[in-house]
């Protein structure tokens, strides 16, 4: 259910990359998660760990608008983790939402399918 894959990067660029082209292809950030930073606080060590929300507002609008398919929101927005192992390699992780959209009704699907799709163009150039 979840996609991972190596970036060119560090973590540090493969995030500004992240961010940027997603900002070329209209989509929003949200939010971005600095998970070392959010344990690290608690007293926790991890290592380096950032979670970045995407939104396309077009894609989001076409399950918002629908009663029947609103309680779909609970998956957006998008959610793109990058983060470094104990070798200093970074990575990145997303849910698969293409496996994921195959379990939806056939117009959630769609949606789905086509966030997909638009989602991995965003990272396809970062990732080995």
């Amino acid at each position: 259910m979840v996609e991972v894959s190596k970036s060119k990067f560090e973590l540090e660029r493969t995030v500004e990359l992240i961010l940027e082209k997603a900002t070329e292809a209209g989509w929003r950030v949200p939010a971005i998660h600095d998970l070392m930073q959010t344990l690290s606080s608690v007293g926790i060590a991890v290592d380096p760990v950032k979670v970045i929300e995407l939104c396309s507002p077009t894609i989001a609008a076409d399950l918002l608008f629908s009663d029947d398919m609103r309680h779909y929101s609970a998956l957006m927005p998008c959610r793109v983790s990058v983060y470094q192992n104990k070798l200093g390699e970074t990575y990145i992780s997303r849910l698969s939402v293409s496996a994921m959209s195959q379990m939806a009704e056939s117009n959630v699907s769609a949606v789905m399918a086509r966030a997909a799709a638009e989602m991995e163009k965003l990272i396809e150039e970062l990732t080995v």
